[in-house]
């Protein structure tokens, strides 16, 4: 589902359009009429997510997963992020957390900070490191930024049910509280 803003009007809504007729729109649309929110209740490939970001408006993403057909596997988090670097609300349904994913999130060049941040389904747990979340959040998360990651948990091998449960985490006091000492430290060193 996509959702184009045409000035102020109602908005426009195009469901399950052929590739073709996407192709079309995206290509005679002018960048005032294109999309300020992304909604994606299904699963898109990389190559048509770039597609539909590539104008840098976007302001709201709220997507199931991006899936890459160059790695088989859904694109991780720094790269969905990077498409969109005019977002300040983030949410996506499955992701995934690599090994330098955080540090990579962390040098992001983003022109706005991000207020509501939801990852749920997250692969890739043991990548996620508290420290790292917090430099991330005190660069580009607001001051009451919503943070929410659902933590996917790896198969037990003596347990083999457990494999479909998750861990949600609501890090934004947390976080708020780590950059709030930080902030205080840094100006009495100041």
């Amino acid at each position: 589902m996509i959702f184009f803003n045409d000035g102020g009007r109602a908005y426009q809504k195009f469901d399950a359009l052929p590739k073709t007729i996407m192709d079309y729109s995206l290509k005679n649309l002018k960048p005032q009429h294109l999309i300020r929110k992304l909604e994606l209740l299904e699963d898109i490939y990389f190559v048509d997510y770039k597609h539909l970001t590539k104008t840098e408006t976007i302001q709201e993403v709220k997507i199931a997963g991006v899936y890459d057909r160059r790695e088989f596997y859904y694109l991780s988090i720094e790269k969905i992020i990077a498409e969109v670097p005019t977002a300040t609300s983030i949410e996506t349904r499955v992701s995934v957390f690599k090994e330098n994913s955080l540090n990579l999130l962390i040098a992001l060049n983003r022109k706005v900070k991000i207020y509501n941040f939801v990852i749920k389904g997250i692969y890739g747990t043991f990548y996620v490191k508290a420290d790292l979340l917090v430099d991330f959040f005190s660069k580009h998360g607001a001051d009451n930024c919503n943070i929410l990651l659902d933590l996917k948990l790896w198969p037990d091998q003596y347990n083999p049910y457990e494999s479909n449960k998750t861990r949600t985490y609501d890090y934004t006091k947390r976080i708020a509280e780590v950059i709030a000492k930080k902030k205080e430290t840094t100006i009495r060193n100041f």
